[in-house]
């Protein structure tokens, strides 16, 4: 009656596990024997046509051909257990992951038969693998490191190391503290910093870091409270990228300007800059030319004109740029146009001769009497002595 009461007892087993499990039975030598309908409807097949196949129809070709796989069956026939993640091929050769443990069958104390208990991951492996692709490109191209809720370095990946200038062993296991400025890791802003990390909250900004020796590192980082499956925070991931010589170049920017501002003009930006402060060196270098040149020029005025703007409470140059500078009023008169018989609109700003012409076309006098004057002339009255007229002496 126990025995029977097991027996039935084991094939309810078996008919539950069969419901939500793929099962599938091999003898020693890797031949089916049978399948349930989930193992069928996961590959693809009919009961039919696997029923006496060999295993590897299931299996990759170059996988079969290898050692390990001759390996496997060989455990399997000596009655050890086999459980992991496997890959495997479908009818039409579509590939599926399932995660399987391969189970030997005693009777009368020695393996008889394999039975194999199985579940299709191929969803969810194909998502880790792609995640775990992300995270090795993002890796490759960023400085990462790992720590605890408390701050503690867990790990770190070789771009942080190389841009820090540590080896791994240097920090890992050291307090986050190592990388910043004494004055600042013992202020109450740093220690909120931890406490709003390990509370779950995200912080991203550009932070200020120094490496092996001082070396004063400008990153820009986004630090990510990473939970378990309960929504405890149990390690904080930040992403880095080295800013440095962006850094650099907006420092000297600002330099510049400010040097520029004090009255320094003797200003130029000929450092090479970051790819992505090249377009703002080169407006601002232009700029500072715009700027430099009429400043320069008005420096160049002479003690009598300074002195002479001086008097009359103007700055001593005229830089257009220049600021709180006032320039000159100007001398221009304004044109007011007069009228002439011969040129229709002159400007009263014209040339003086050009004036003069026309005022003197206007009053010029009458033609002489040449005749007259040709009677009164020297050499008339030279060739009459007597001072009669021509006409009396005839």
């Amino acid at each position: 009656m126990f025995s029977f009461t097991r027996s039935r007892d084991a094939r309810q087993i078996i008919d539950a596990l069969s419901k939500s499990q793929a099962i599938i039975q091999f003898d020693l030598a890797g031949n089916v024997l049978d399948a349930n309908e989930n193992f069928c409807k996961a590959l693809g097949y009919s009961l039919q046509e696997i029923v006496g196949q060999h295993h590897r129809i299931f299996c990759a070709p170059e996988f079969v051909a290898t050692e390990e796989y001759r390996e496997f069956w060989a455990r399997l026939g000596r009655g050890e257990l086999d459980s992991n993640s496997y890959r495997r091929l479908a009818k039409g050769g579509r590939e599926i992951w399932i995660q399987a443990s391969y189970n030997p069958v005693f009777r009368n104390g020695k393996p008889c038969k394999v039975v194999k208990f199985a579940t299709d991951i191929t969803a969810a492996k194909m998502k880790a693998t792609e995640d775990a692709g992300k995270l090795d490109a993002i890796s490759r191209s960023q400085a990462m490191i790992e720590f605890s809720p408390a701050g503690e370095v867990m790990t770190a990946n070789e771009n942080f190391c190389n841009t820090l200038g540590y080896q791994l062993s240097e920090i890992q296991g050291r307090h986050h503290s190592m990388f910043c400025e004494p004055g600042y890791t013992g202020t109450a802003e740093y220690a909120d910093f931890w406490r709003r990390l390990a509370q779950g909250e995200f912080i991203a900004n550009e932070f200020v870091r120094y490496g092996k020796g001082g070396k004063e590192v400008w990153i820009q980082a986004a630090y990510n409270p990473i939970r378990d499956p309960n929504g405890r925070v149990y390690k904080v991931v930040k992403f880095a990228t080295d800013v440095t010589e962006r850094m650099a170049a907006i420092n000297s920017l600002g330099a510049g300007l400010r040097a520029l501002a004090e009255g320094d003009l003797a200003q130029s930006i000929d450092t090479p800059f970051v790819p992505s402060m090249e377009m703002c060196a080169r407006t601002s270098t232009k700029r500072l030319s715009a700027s430099v040149g009429p400043c320069r020029r008005s420096a160049k005025m002479p003690a009598r004109s300074l002195a002479a703007r001086a008097r009359s409470g103007l700055p001593p140059t005229t830089c257009r740029n220049a600021p709180n500078s006032r320039r000159p009023p100007s001398r221009k008169r304004p044109q007011r146009w007069t009228r002439s018989p011969r040129l229709s609109r002159i400007p009263a700003a014209a040339p003086r001769k050009q004036a003069i012409w026309s005022q003197r076309r206007r009053t010029a006098p009458s033609a002489p009497d040449l005749s007259s004057k040709a009677r009164s002339a020297p050499w008339a009255r030279s060739s009459n002595p007597r001072g009669k007229s021509a006409t009396s002496s005839a």
